[in-house]
């Protein structure tokens, strides 16, 4: 949204990006959520689903109030400028904070490790999901 001119179309200036963070938040959010739940037993998917969405649910709201936050605290003393100036420094805010979680998510990320001799069992039979 830093790029977002003041008299933004929707089909030429948000169209396009709103794409792009649909295709991009499909592919992320199908992986994470294939990988948080990734070990937990038969037994206990459906409250491991409800940590991990009761999660996402609290980051997003935390987010959101950061950001409008931000954006407000970007506010000048003048109303006649405070859309175009308060969005801007918003939107960088809310793109380096996605940069330090992708960072942070890469920093963080475990190889797999797969036992010798158990290729081609499942994670269960190899005992990799206990």
């Amino acid at each position: 949204m830093k790029w977002l001119p003041v008299a933004a179309t929707f089909p030429v200036d948000l169209l396009p990006a709103m794409l792009g963070l649909a295709v991009g938040l499909g592919i992320a959010l199908a992986s994470a959520t294939a990988s948080a739940l990734d070990g937990v037993g038969d037994d206990e998917q459906g409250a491991a689903s409800g940590v991990l969405n009761t999660a996402i649910q609290i980051g997003a709201a935390a987010g959101i109030a950061l950001l409008a936050t931000t954006s407000t605290g970007a506010t000048p003393l003048h109303p006649g400028d405070v859309v175009a100036g308060s969005v801007h420094v918003a939107g960088a805010a809310g793109a380096g904070l996605a940069g330090v979680g992708a960072l942070l998510s890469w920093i963080a990320m475990r190889p797999v490790r797969v036992r010798p001799g158990a290729a081609g069992k499942s994670d269960a039979a190899a005992g990799m999901g206990t």
